[in-house]
């Protein structure tokens, strides 16, 4: 997940981040209203991570939209038909990076749909060109 990003780093530029929540206090309310579906293998880590209202400090730990300062510049790619993080998750990290004055792209792609699946790769010159 997104907070395994790499610290910023002279050695890291820039990272791609593709999908991914940002912030777990919004993702359980989403999951609350049925907003979001959750796949066994995230059930099984919101299960050890218990409720918001009873472990509200790993809640936070977790959610990277609270630590933008740590972060790697970055570009978030993701899909608007993601039916397991909602794009409200991108908005708010790119808004909290952006509060911090580093360097952030964003783009969505229509069609796409990366249900617990993302992956952190290194940016290359071409990735989120714009």
């Amino acid at each position: 997940s997104l907070y395994r990003l790499p610290q910023r780093t002279k050695d890291v530029r820039e990272l791609l981040a593709l999908g991914g929540g940002s912030d777990l206090f919004m993702f359980r309310r989403e999951l609350a209203r049925g907003e979001v579906m959750v796949e066994s293998s995230l059930d099984t880590a919101l299960i050890a991570l218990g409720y918001p209202n009873r472990e509200p400090e790993l809640y936070f730990k977790y959610s990277v939209v609270y630590h933008p300062e740590d972060l790697s510049p970055l570009c978030l790619i993701h899909g608007e038909r993601d039916a397991t993080v909602t794009m409200n998750q991108a908005r708010r990290l790119d808004a909290a990076l952006a509060g911090t004055g580093r360097p952030t792209r964003r783009t969505s792609t229509p069609n796409l749909s990366i249900t617990s699946t993302w992956r952190i790769l290194p940016l290359t010159p071409w990735t989120c060109s714009g």
